[in-house]
């Protein structure tokens, strides 16, 4: 009985170092595999660039002076122990030199059918030699002749045999500093990174450096706003103090600020951005202005700024008085224009070109006018400023005596024929929901408000509340 546990033992054993055994030579080859992988794309980038490949390949000769107490007689020796892959040093025209102080390692790369030269020595600080640039590389320093010295110059004026032009000596070299092992060690990774990357991307554009198009200014902190509201929403405070939530994009204006990381900022542009984005003012209409105007003018509010921008809305003209407004296909001063008469057919039905657009959105949309005309469409409630008319049973309904409160209390003020079967058909793309009175609304985020319900994906209704509530698909 012992003897076939001894057995079972003794397979287990064999088993396990089987595995390890596997495991070993799995994982060198995983290693070698990263290894070739990495060093290709660094040998394709050494081969675009003049600079790639400098760092590294100085690195390794720093690395074998640290080990051997003195430079390669040429990069051949380099293999395999500080460069892993062979292909890095034949495939790549590099250009060595040392002296028993210092090296120099160039390389020349043609671009455009000009050569560009970079050395780079012991202080691992590459550098541009330009197109057709005369490249200088280390050399040995004058010694009193002797036979050690004698020996140390003949090794001092050996070079790779890569190397194919006559060079110069060059300046008396700036004294090196040993960098340690760990920065060593840090730096290589870095530059196998860097190098792989950039050997699948070629070489990088030159990039221009750019005054940044705006400017941030802390204003104050946020004590005004919850942050764990802010922090999930564009959220930004007008100059009256008003806040504002979004999901899209800011509004307009320099005013406002906007709440980042518990700070209220001002954005504004800079100067040269302004100057480049304030159009230029013109006497009269451009052609493309001019077909903006007639093309939109008839079915919205079309309005010119003093600077030439210009404007379209279905609410109402902007507040300012400055510029110009589009009525009978022309333009007109806003201080003269006739929203301010009394204006005895505003109650009066649509005009022809805008009858259709009523009666095409007045099923599911919540429809109204102003006292200028200007319609405007909604889904969740009437504006709660100025004098309205609402569109109702075919006709247009003065809300004058009625807040728009009363209107939504109103069941004949929303009249759509089958609200179920709107919601089932944005229901798919948005979060549909229906507050007290019935009136539909849809948005990708839910209002936070009592008393709503939203629809379920089978077109049945629920409580806001219900957490099994998810809305269209997203």
């Amino acid at each position: 009985m012992k003897k076939k546990w001894a057995i079972v033992f003794l397979v287990i054993v064999a088993i396990w170092i089987a595995f390890l055994v596997y495991r070993h030579f799995k994982n060198k080859e995983d290693e070698n595999q990263y290894v070739a992988q990495t060093f290709s794309g660094m040998t394709l980038a050494a081969q675009k660039s003049p600079k790639a490949g400098l760092t590294y390949m100085g690195m390794a000769i720093n690395n074998y002076r640290a080990q051997h107490n003195k430079y390669p007689e040429t990069l051949d020796a380099l293999y395999p122990n500080h460069i892993q892959d062979r292909a890095f040093i034949d495939e790549v025209n590099w250009e060595y030199a040392f002296d028993q102080n210092n090296f120099r390692l160039t390389k020349t790369v043609v671009i455009d059918h000009r050569p560009y030269t970079a050395f780079v020595d012991s202080q691992l600080r590459p550098l541009d030699v330009g197109a057709d640039g005369q490249v200088r590389t280390a050399a040995a320093e004058r010694r009193p002749a002797s036979s050690g010295a004698a020996s140390s110059q003949a090794g001092a004026r050996r070079s790779s045999t890569r190397r194919q032009d006559t060079v110069a000596r060059p300046p008396e070299p700036i004294p090196e500093r040993t960098a340690t092992k760990e920065e060593l060690e840090a730096l290589k990774e870095q530059l196998l990174a860097s190098l792989a990357a950039a050997g699948k991307q070629g070489p990088a554009p030159e990039e221009k450096e750019k005054a940044p198009p705006v400017v941030y200014t802390p204003v104050e902190d946020a004590e005004d706003v919850d942050e764990a509201v802010a922090g999930r929403h564009l959220t930004w405070k007008t100059e009256t103090g008003a806040l504002g939530f979004g999901n899209v994009m800011y509004p307009g204006g320099e005013d406002n600020l906007i709440y980042r990381k518990g700070k209220w900022i001002r954005v504004q542009r800079t100067q040269e951005e302004t100057a480049v984005a304030q159009p230029v003012q013109t006497s009269g209409l451009q052609p493309e202005d001019a077909d903006l105007a007639r093309k939109y003018g008839r079915t919205y509010l079309a309005w010119k700024d003093q600077s030439g921008a210009m404007g379209f809305g279905n609410v109402s003209y902007p507040e300012k008085e400055e510029g110009l407004v589009y009525q009978n296909e022309q333009w007109v001063k806003a201080s003269e224009q006739q929203i301010n008469k009394p204006a005895e057919s505003w109650l009066s039905p649509p005009f022809s070109d805008t009858n259709d657009m009523v009666q095409k959105y007045t099923g599911t949309h919540l429809t109204w006018k102003d006292k200028s005309g200007a319609l405007g469409f909604g889904n969740v409630t009437y504006p709660d400023q100025g004098q309205l008319a609402v569109y109702r049973a075919g006709r247009w309904v003065d809300t004058a005596q009625t807040t728009p409160a009363d209107i939504l209390e109103n069941p004949l003020a929303y009249s759509v024929t089958s609200p179920d079967h709107v919601g089932k058909k944005y229901g798919k793309d948005f979060f549909v929901w229906k507050d007290r009175s019935g009136a539909l609304g849809f948005g990708n985020i839910l209002p936070e408000q009592a008393g709503i319900t939203v629809m379920r994906p089978d077109g049945s209704w629920a409580d806001a509340g219900d957490t099994t509530v998810t809305g269209g698909e997203k």
